[in-house]
């Protein structure tokens, strides 16, 4: 989604010119939260439509509170990251002479040697 995309990026950019110390305050105070709460409300539709701008924000969720601070912070922290697309990861696996089926989950694929 463009506009996920757009305000991950933004979220990225002003992280990454902040000390580490700063970084881990907003994850822990501010994107931890939101992405406790959109857990919640992704159970029930109707909240999740009330809130739609709320999922807006990219928040890796995870049961256990480390693992997702920890996955938090994988997401927005690296000085250098990569992302690519199902075409992109379709076409890999051609390649390596795979038969490839996109799963539900975006740039998730299973493959099945030919």
């Amino acid at each position: 989604h463009p506009i996920k995309a757009l305000i991950s990026k933004t979220i990225r950019k002003v992280l990454l010119k902040l000390p580490f110390k700063t970084q881990y305050l907003i994850i822990s105070n501010i994107l931890y939260p939101i992405g406790r709460v959109q857990m919640k409300f992704a159970r029930n539709i109707f909240l999740k439509i009330l809130f739609a701008p709320l999922f807006l924000i990219n928040v890796p969720r995870h049961m256990d509170k480390q693992e997702m601070l920890a996955t938090i912070i994988d997401y927005y922290l690296p000085q250098f990251i990569n992302t690519y697309s199902n075409q992109d990861i379709l076409g890999w696996y051609k390649e390596a002479g795979f038969h490839a089926k996109p799963l539900i989950f975006p740039t998730s694929i299973l493959g099945q040697k030919q």
